[in-house]
């Protein structure tokens, strides 16, 4: 799957047809006139302990950045990083934000869409 804008939108809809509550929002950021990006931002929850909020800009020249921070996850935070690439499947969403140049591993954070039990 090619990462954009539209896959991001499509990624928070994934989760909200799972049972996330979703918050959309956009931003035009300009500087002395002129436009800078345009921020797609996304901001899910499935409960006080599970939050994140991630984003997709894109730059006057046609070009991506996207984004994620966990804004809460049982205790952990972390502000907001480059996300390299991410995936929806049936039952989870995977975000890779970091791949090695020479081995293509990466360290991701995965949300499985069905809350499991503990114990």
């Amino acid at each position: 799957m090619e990462m954009s804008p539209a896959y991001m939108a499509a990624t928070a809809k994934h989760l909200e047809d799972n049972g996330w509550k979703v918050t959309r929002s956009t931003e035009d950021r300009v500087r002395d006139g002129a436009p800078v990006f345009t921020a797609a931002r996304y901001r899910v929850e499935r409960g006080a302990d599970e939050v994140l909020s991630f984003e997709a800009l894109t730059y006057p020249d046609g070009v991506h950045a996207y984004y994620l921070a966990i804004d809460a996850w049982h205790g952990v935070t972390c502000t907001s990083f480059p996300v390299d690439s991410w995936k929806h499947r049936p039952d989870r969403v995977e975000w890779k934000f970091y791949v090695h140049p020479k081995t293509s591993l990466g360290l991701s954070f995965v949300v499985q869409l069905v809350a499991k039990p503990p114990g």
